[in-house]
């Protein structure tokens, strides 16, 4: 269906259809998918965004984004640097590698929207500052800097 891309060389993968857009990378350059861009990035992750409520992107108004890292158990330990044999799972809690990325999103309804962190129990927490431009709306997401802790889940609703 053309929704999913693979670019192996450059170690990225795209998800585009109307309801998500996707992108998981290991170098940043500047990523431009339908709706969704990445205008910036510390370090590889995968970054998400979904309508929930069963409009496309660019018209929903109401949207989870995931901005995932590294994830493991504390004390997990691996058979060598390349990480792919486990030697020991470790214990909760698990650690989340901090990110930072700005993003832009396209959507008609962007004079409304407001970005909220959400955390792992999906209740809303801290409000993230949003930037008008003239099609689509500018924010940052720092896992380091949120009150109540790391977390994957953001909101963007009217």
């Amino acid at each position: 269906t053309g929704e999913i891309l693979l670019d192996s060389q450059h170690k990225r993968m795209d998800v585009i259809t109307p309801n998500t857009e996707a992108v998981v990378f290991d170098e940043f350059k500047p990523i431009n998918l339908n709706q969704l861009s990445v205008l910036s990035a510390d370090g590889p992750a995968l970054v998400a965004v979904s309508a929930m409520d069963n409009q496309p992107v660019n018209k929903s108004k109401r949207l989870l984004v995931v901005l995932a890292t590294d994830a493991r158990n504390t004390d997990m330990r691996f058979s060598d640097t390349t990480e792919t044999v486990v030697l020991d799972l470790g214990k909760k809690p698990v650690i989340i590698k901090t990110a930072k990325v700005k993003l832009a999103l396209k959507n008609v309804n962007k004079g409304q929207l407001k970005v909220f962190s959400i955390n792992l129990r999906g209740q809303r927490q801290d409000a993230i500052m949003v930037t008008q431009t003239e099609t689509s709306i500018e924010f940052e997401l720092d896992i380091s800097k949120l009150s109540h802790g790391a977390t994957t889940y953001f909101e963007i609703s009217v």
